[in-house]
């Protein structure tokens, strides 16, 4: 007895020391949280502002993973809060000019059209934008091209090669293990399949990228050789001949101005803003300043931003990702407030689930069907799942080079009999109460009537997906079929297809939106969805056993250091691929990874 008790207080004991560890950094996190909430940058006079574009540019500031354990890390400052801050700083007296720091973008193609307008908007205020790297990517260079100074690395050089699809096919690595992907689609463009059933790319789905990259490819130099005071076809020389090898070649063809080392922009803007050579430059970084300068309106009526990016998924999920729950959850709470009067939903996606993207769509409707509108703002990807969220929106805004449409659906089964049986000897047999019971189980081969089950299945899911957006885009089933097939639009082919109703960013949206409800944008209070947390947070609701769909930190710490380790180039594929193996049902996605660079 006296040993059980020993045990019973030595239990205890250790439970209340545990829980005082606990509590200690329960209370440290919470007054870290509300000091840095308290804390504001400081925007001291006569300074610049610094933009330094991070390796992902989320829509909304933080709503990506990120690993709660590095407390170092800084806050992903999201597209609009950019977008915000460059029109602060337009207005701003403190702020004398930009400074362009960037040498990659970790954005899209309309992400990178949107900053670019932000920039020359800024630039009519009068004051000054430089630019300097040593090394420019494409996107990165799309930035800087805005600027009054661009300044590259003597043995630097700015890349302007064109834009290209790269796709990898896995076909005859898995014919090589014995894995054969049972393949079952609707749409003769919708080659999301193509890799694991080919080797190279359709004549359909070639056709379809070479319309597309065209066209944004075009707009891209459209926007530099304004810029620049170049022509097109000067900047199509230069990228078809590879005239641009080094610093020296940027000036000599008119991309930049001049070569230099990083202290030689320094004085460049000692001189731009009055100061002699030994004084230090008063500097603010871009997601610094957006956090000082924040202003989301403080009227009585709200209208609410519901950021839909990533891969649409069945169920909760974490920032970056569109689950059906969490977003159900979302817009059933809008629903359920009356100062919220009209919802801007701004996708960025390229689909995923079908079956998560009708429950969505179903949420949105319900928000309708109260009078509220419901405008659509589509960002870089809007396409497939990400079109079927939109379907039903009173008026759909899309960037010119937004990718969308890709209205189609497949569904893939891995079949690893040949695998299994012939090459590591392991045999499957199975004793069923149906006839289906195995039906989609990769151990066995799919029989001729299962195929046609499957086959018929997806058939049925196109049809609904065909009149989800015949009924909110007023048109009919021949017509939406007739733009559908997978198929694959900018937003200024979109346009013309009845897809989208109108070109513009989000703040053409924000502003229909309101004028819809007779209000004016400054009277409003802008609600921005989902929420999203610090990190240190996120590790205390995981202490603490608290789920409200936050993103887990073990699932952030597992994100952050694979990206780390394979790089921003190498990890769209790996999370292509990562999403292709957890698919579940059939499916309505982009059918390819798109990087800007």
């Amino acid at each position: 007895m006296p040993k059980f008790l020993q045990f019973i207080f030595a239990s205890c004991l250790g439970s209340l020391l545990a829980l005082g560890v606990i509590t200690m950094i329960g209370t440290c996190a919470v007054g870290g949280i509300i000091a840095s909430a308290e804390e504001k940058p400081e925007v001291k006079a006569n300074s610049v502002l610094r933009i330094s574009a991070p390796g992902v540019l989320p829509e909304k500031t933080d709503n990506i993973a990120v690993d709660p354990f590095d407390f170092s890390t800084e806050p992903a400052t999201g597209l609009q809060d950019m977008r915000r801050a460059l029109a602060h700083a337009k207005e701003d007296d403190d702020i004398k000019g930009i400074f362009i720091d960037v040498q990659n973008f970790g954005g899209g193609f309309a992400s990178l059209a949107s900053l670019r307008e932000s920039l020359i908007d800024f630039k009519e205020s009068g004051k000054f934008i430089v630019s300097y790297a040593d090394l420019y990517s494409q996107g990165a260079y799309g930035l800087a091209s805005t600027a009054d100074l661009v300044m590259v690395n003597p043995i630097g050089a700015v890349e302007l090669s064109g834009f290209a699809a790269n796709i990898p096919f896995m076909k005859e690595f898995l014919d090589k293990i014995g894995v054969k992907m049972e393949i079952f689609y609707v749409g003769k463009y919708k080659s999301a399949t193509e890799p694991y059933r080919r080797n190279d790319m359709s004549e359909e789905n070639r056709e379809q990228i070479r319309a597309y990259l065209g066209e944004i490819w075009g707009e891209y130099l459209e926007g530099i050789a304004e810029s620049r005071n170049m022509s097109v076809a000067q900047l199509q020389n230069i990228a078809d001949n590879f005239l641009v090898r080094r610093g020296d070649d940027a000036v000599t063809q008119g991309l930049a101005d001049e070569v230099g080392y990083r202290e030689d922009i320094y004085a460049v803007l000692r001189d731009r803003l009055g100061l002699d050579d030994d004084e230090d430059i008063n500097s603010i970084n871009l997601a610094a300043y957006a956090d000082a300068t924040r202003d989301l309106g403080s009227g009585k009526n709200r209208i609410a931003i519901v950021y839909a990016e990533g891969q649409i998924v069945d169920g909760k999920t974490g920032l970056g990702t569109v689950g059906s729950t969490d977003y159900g959850q979302i817009l059933r709470k809008i629903k359920e407030d009356d100062r919220i009067k009209a919802v801007v939903l701004r996708v960025n996606s390229p689909g995923g689930s079908a079956l998560a993207s009708e429950n969505i769509l179903h949420e949105v409707k319900r928000i309708q069907e109260t009078g509220r509108p419901v405008v659509v703002s589509m960002g870089d990807l809007a396409a497939s799942g990400g079109y079927y969220i939109s379907a039903s929106a009173d008026r759909i805004f899309a960037e010119p080079n937004t990718l969308t449409g890709s209205i189609g659906i497949f569904g893939m089964l891995p079949n690893v009999t040949e695998l299994t049986r012939e090459k590591l000897g392991i045999h499957f047999d199975s004793v069923k109460t149906a006839q289906y019971a195995t039906l989609a189980q990769p151990f066995y081969e799919i029989e001729p009537r299962e195929r046609e089950i499957i086959q018929g299945m997806l058939e049925e899911g196109y049809e609904i997906f065909l009149d989800r957006v015949a009924q909110g885009r007023d048109m009919s089933r021949d017509e939406v079929n007739e733009v559908a097939q997978g198929r694959v639009w900018t937003g200024t082919q979109a346009l013309g297809r009845g897809l989208v109703d109108e070109i513009g960013g989000i703040d053409a949206a924000l502003a229909y939106a309101a004028a819809q409800v007779d209000l004016e944008l400054d009277d409003v209070k802008l609600r921005e969805y989902p929420m999203t947390k610090e990190p240190i947070q996120q590790l205390m609701d995981e202490f603490t056993g608290k789920d409200d769909g936050g993103s887990s930190p073990v699932a952030s710490v597992r994100e952050a250091v694979i990206r780390e380790e394979i790089g921003e180039d190498l990890y769209p594929y790996y999370k292509h691929l990562r999403e292709v193996s957890q698919m579940r049902g059939a499916q309505a996605r982009l059918p390819f990874v798109v990087k800007v660079d």
